[in-house]
């Protein structure tokens, strides 16, 4: 018997139906910055002399920021300002931030959103999709068509009640009965901006990656209901989601600061503004390549369950998988599972007895978890919603960080042995992380 004590979690995905409802709270408006001219000279009387390393200045200027009492957003403003306008002055005195050597020319960032009446691939569908363009750096942005599809009355009708409640409030329910597009015509709409948008690009993108929180939901629905378009994707996907859950593991203050959702809530086109502010902020603040390869242990008097990771990789239908702790060592291990009650006990052995506590982590982690919500549907709802892909760690550090990223360890593509990806993300932590 799985108990059904729901964890509280600071954040819900929009797309996770079953998540226990959370407080709407209102974006924060910033108050007024400081005059641009105020923060450039507080940042050159910092440089005088060469008395600061790069750490020191962003250290003095965080400083700055909280003396300000500033937001996350405006801190991302001011950030983005300094490195804009003082980058000359920066390198000049050796305090060059990180991100000004960024590669941004490999991929294109393709942000989508989905709103569904369900999450049962069988018989739920694509009620709206939206899509917007970035490059790695967010620095160009081409906001696309934001499309609700028709269904029938019926298929409204028909909806739990969380889709009931949400789409009514949002008035997604009456624009899906008032539209006159097909499912196939709004699939051609998205690909033919995606194309547009791609070849009037100077830049020279090769690789699409879809990007989003909690975006293999996504996936899936697009696999079913948009191949066309999901066909266009590569393989590698960019979840904030993944970056959420490590943040707030690995830097609970930068996890527990960062921006408030906005907009219309469950909605494709806000929820992903909300998302691009989410990784903007990332950005920003949660990163910073280190030379140290050994990570901070972190002791407690009791294990702490929702620090938990459990690993798992699928072959012949026999589920592979291994238990982390907070400090990603091994706790327990279990191999040939075929069931929902194999891996429940599994996890009861280990003392674990709540819902939605452990988040499951792996490689590509996408098709995985749709075979494991075949083949242990109950054990996949035990486990937290959110899931933690290592590839997306990867593709960031291969982006931001590549000399970092030359230095890890690697091992044959093919294989996706679980343990490595555990070396693998203690290697990041201890890298790139702060």
């Amino acid at each position: 018997m799985i108990n059904n004590e729901i964890s509280s979690n600071p954040t819900t995905d929009s797309k996770t139906m079953e998540a226990p409802e959370q407080p709407v709270i209102p974006r924060q408006v910033p108050r007024p910055l400081t005059t641009d001219e105020s923060i450039r000279s507080h940042v050159r009387m910092l440089m005088e002399g060469d008395r600061l390393g790069t750490d020191e200045l962003f250290d003095a200027l965080n400083k700055f920021f909280d003396e300000q009492n500033y937001s996350p957003s405006q801190r991302i403003t001011c950030a983005q300002m300094f490195l804009n306008d003082e980058g000359k002055a920066c390198e000049h005195k050796r305090y060059r931030y990180h991100r000004t050597k960024m590669s941004t020319d490999q991929y294109t960032l393709v942000w989508i959103d989905l709103e569904m009446d369900g999450l049962d691939l069988n018989k739920n569908f694509i009620l709206e999709i939206a899509c917007i363009l970035t490059d790695f750096n967010l620095t160009t942005i081409y906001e696309g068509p934001d499309l609700v599809i028709h269904h029938p009355k019926a298929l409204m009708d028909a909806m739990g009640p969380w889709c009931m409640e949400h789409h009514t409030k949002s008035g997604l329910v009456e624009q899906v009965l008032n539209s006159r597009l097909s499912m196939s015509d709004a699939e051609t709409k998205i690909i033919n901006f995606i194309e547009k948008t791609i070849s009037s690009s100077t830049a020279n993108n090769k690789r699409l990656i879809l990007a989003g929180n909690s975006v293999y939901v996504d996936r899936y629905f697009l696999e079913k209901d948009m191949p066309r378009l999901n066909a266009m994707l590569d393989r590698s996907i960019l979840d904030c989601s993944t970056l959420k859950e490590l943040i707030r593991r690995f830097n609970y203050r930068i996890y527990s600061q960062a921006p408030v959702k906005g907009g219309n809530l469950h909605r494709a086109l806000d929820d992903i503004r909300n998302s691009i502010d989410e990784f903007r902020y990332y950005q920003t603040f949660a990163f910073e390549e280190k030379q140290s390869t050994e990570n901070k242990r972190i002791t407690s008097s009791k294990p702490d369950i929702s620090q938990y990771l459990v690993w798992i990789d699928i072959a012949d239908s026999s589920v592979h998988g291994i238990l982390t702790d907070e400090n990603l060592d091994v706790i327990d291990e279990i191999n040939g599972a075929k069931t929902s009650d194999d891996l429940v006990k599994f996890f009861h052995q280990n003392r674990i007895y709540s819902e939605r506590k452990v988040a499951v982590a792996g490689k590509h982690l996408g098709p995985i978890r749709a075979q494991l919500k075949i083949l242990a549907p109950e054990f996949n709802e035990f486990c937290h919603y959110r899931s933690i892909d290592i590839d997306v760690v990867s593709v960031i550090c291969e982006q931001w960080f590549p000399d970092v990223y030359k230095q890890r360890p690697t091992h044959d593509e093919k294989e996706n042995n679980l343990k490595n990806s555990i070396e693998l993300l203690r290697f990041y932590r201890s890298r790139i992380f702060k």
